[in-house]
Parts: structure tokens; C-alpha cells; sequence
């Protein structure tokens, strides 16, 4: 479901922020590289300690990519646009400063330039892999129909998060006992939750996500039985307190789903690459001010 759609997603980003770097730098070295320095430094190099190298800093690069979101942001827009430019900046002052410790002669400008183009490129990659995605949700063969079981906030709100994510789902409508002639975004409440069984003869492949938080457990376990005797898959929303969505983390451990305050980004990797950051960037700034 969503927690494998979501992994798919993460590993095509990243394909698609490989061969974004790969066509900035290779680019930047087409553009400038005095006397071909670069390239025959390249050739005179074993593999092994080519592959290495690349292994090294590709982990550092998609490191940073991970640290800044942009794993996480996968439909564009102003913040994966700053999550971009961030991430590298920081990611290329780490692959400069990895340079001046191995004594590597790169010339300068052919490092600025695969940094400039770096960022347009992996925006605009990004920005195709999202278009391909998108295009395959949408194919007949890929869609699949979901209704959500619940007209109320929590069910408007799963309507709204799936509308705007990157999901193979298609929402057909509510159902909900009571709500006859409502709708939310173009998307009508079609019954009584009892009328599951002619939505999933209409609609093949059906599923059915259960947003009925603040039901009883006896409730929710009377419609898990009728989606599974009408052979519809379902998922549950659990309950949470009443607090912004983004305000909670989420972790599983073994198969229990565990729900608690999000506390501060600015820790364990977050924090390394920030203190990375601060020290890499007062060094470079140290040695731009030294007489």
C-alpha cells in the first residue's frame, strides 16, 4: 500500500538524483577542464579507487539529500526547490573540502560550475520522474479505485493528503451513515457504509480506507468484516490526539504502530551535516578573509 508505494518512490528519486549529478559534473567537465587535468588524472586512476571514490561521495551527496527532506518531498514546489538548493550547497562545500584533504587539483571553476548546474539538473530530472509517475498511476492497469469509509475530518483529510500525493489510488467517494447529498472536492458520499458491496461491484480492485478514528473498536471491526466478506482490502486510520498532523511521528515496532510528539530535526545525521556545514563553511570563510 502506501508504506510500499512510498519506498518505490524514494529508491526512483534517488536513480533520478544519480543521473541528475552525473549529467551536471560530466557537463562541468565538457564546459572547463584546463589542459584536460581532470580526465587524465581520471585515466591514470585504478578502477578500484575510481569506484570507491564515486561510492564515497555518492553516500555523501544522497546523505545530504536525505538529511534536507528531499526524500520526503517528492512533488515539487518552493521546498523542495530550497531543499535543493541546500542540499547542494552543503553537499558540494563537503565534496570541495574532501578534495583539499586528498590533495586532489581540481580546477576551481569546474567545480562551481558542476555546483551551478547541479541544481537545475536535479530539479529538472525530479520534475520528469514526477511527470512518469504520475503517467503510470494514471493507466487503467495501475489505478486503483479507493473509497473512504468515514465524512469527517480525518476522512477529508486522508481525501486531501492522497489527492496531492504521488499515489496509484483513485478516490470513487465517501461512505458514511447520514451524510446523503455531501460531497468534498467533487467527491460525493454514496451511502451508508452497508452499501460497500455494490461500490465494489462497480468499481473492480476496490479498497477501502477506514477513517473512523473516534468509533469503537466493535464498529470498526463490524466494517472490517464486511469489506472482507465483499472481498475489499482495507486499511485503518488509528486514532491520535488532537493535535497537527505534522506535530506527530510515526514509527513501527515489529508489527505495532507507534504514534508520539515529533521532537527536533536537529539531531543525530540532521545534526552532523549541519555541524558539517557550520565548520566547513567557517573554514572556507577563514581562508577567503586571511590576508
Amino acid at each position: 500500500m502506501f508504506a510500499g508505494e512510498l519506498q518505490k518512490q524514494k529508491a526512483e528519486f534517488a536513480v533520478a538524483d544519480a543521473v541528475a549529478l552525473f549529467i551536471a559534473f560530466s557537463a562541468a567537465l565538457m564546459l572547463h577542464d584546463p589542459g584536460d587535468a581532470m580526465k587524465i588524472r581520471l585515466a591514470r586512476t585504478g578502477p578500484d579507487l575510481i569506484v570507491l571514490s564515486a561510492i564515497l561521495l555518492a553516500g555523501t551527496w544522497f546523505g545530504v539529500f536525505r538529511a534536507c527532506d528531499l526524500y520526503r518531498m517528492r512533488n515539487g514546489g518552493l521546498k523542495e526547490l530550497e531543499a535543493v538548493v541546500r542540499g547542494t550547497t552543503i553537499a558540494a562545500l563537503l565534496t570541495v573540502l574532501a578534495g583539499f584533504l586528498a590533495h586532489l587539483n581540481a580546477s576551481r571553476l569546474t567545480v562551481l560550475l558542476g555546483y551551478l548546474l547541479a541544481m537545475p539538473a536535479v530539479l529538472t530530472v525530479r520534475m520528469a520522474t514526477r511527470w512518469w509517475i504520475r503517467r503510470f498511476y494514471g493507466s487503467p492497469g495501475n489505478a486503483i479505485p479507493l473509497v473512504l469509509i468515514g465524512f469527517n475530518p480525518v476522512g477529508r483529510y486522508l481525501c486531501e493528503s492522497i489527492l496531492d500525493q504521488l499515489t496509484p489510488y483513485e478516490v470513487v467517494g465517501f461512505l458514511d451513515d447520514g451524510r446523503p447529498g455531501q460531497q468534498y472536492r467533487g467527491y460525493p458520499a454514496l451511502g451508508p457504509i452497508k452499501h460497500i458491496g455494490e461500490i465494489a461491484r462497480l468499481f473492480p480492485g476496490l479498497e477501502a480506507a477506514v477513517a473512523l478514528p473516534d468509533s469503537s473498536p466493535e464498529r470498526q471491526q463490524k466494517i472490517i468484516e464486511l469489506c472482507e466478506q465483499h472481498e475489499v482490502r482495507w486499511w485503518l486510520v488509528p486514532w491520535v490526539s488532537n493535535r497537527e498532523p505534522n506535530g506527530l511521528r510515526f514509527d513501527m515496532l515489529g508489527v505495532i504502530p507507534l504514534i508520539s510528539v515529533r521532537g527536533s530535526n536537529i539531531g543525530g545525521l540532521n545534526f552532523a551535516i549541519k555541524r558539517a556545514f557550520d565548520l566547513v563553511t567557517a573554514s572556507i570563510l577563514l581562508v577567503l578573509s586571511a590576508p
